[in-house]
């Protein structure tokens, strides 16, 4: 899976190097610790140690269309308030493009990579 790197600092002893501030990593999907591999991958491209960063997973739109279809309802225009009650009972509604969708918010059928697309998902298009 594709993560993205962001708000880089680097520890240049002070020198002024133009160093990104951003950089995208892949990281295995058998990987343990995300984190610490995004971090050694960051001096490992860079050759800078750094002193911390902020991180995120990427997701295409085919990965994302993917979930939305095999585990969210997309919400009709004219549902009844019992209907709308029983699925908010579990999931959360997003937004994403001019579709909403109910997202089941706990599915024990999902995959990490499910996990984390669920997650983004409601953190950045819940209404």
């Amino acid at each position: 899976m594709k993560y993205r790197a962001f708000d880089i600092e680097y520890d240049t002893d002070g020198e002024q190097i133009d160093l990104p501030k951003e950089i995208e990593i892949e990281v295995s999907d058998d990987c343990i610790d995300v984190e610490e591999t995004i971090s050694d991958e960051i001096s490992n491209k860079t050759g800078f140690c750094h002193l911390g960063f902020n991180f995120e997973p990427k997701f295409t739109t085919e990965q994302i269309n993917e979930f939305l279809n095999s585990f969210c309802t997309k919400v009709r225009k004219k549902e009844s308030s019992a209907y709308v009650e029983l699925m908010m009972d579990d999931h959360k509604c997003i937004q994403f493009g001019k579709k909403q969708y109910y997202v089941p918010e706990n599915n024990g059928s999902y995959s990490p990579t499910d996990e984390l697309i669920c997650e983004h998902l409601i953190d950045t298009f819940s209404l």
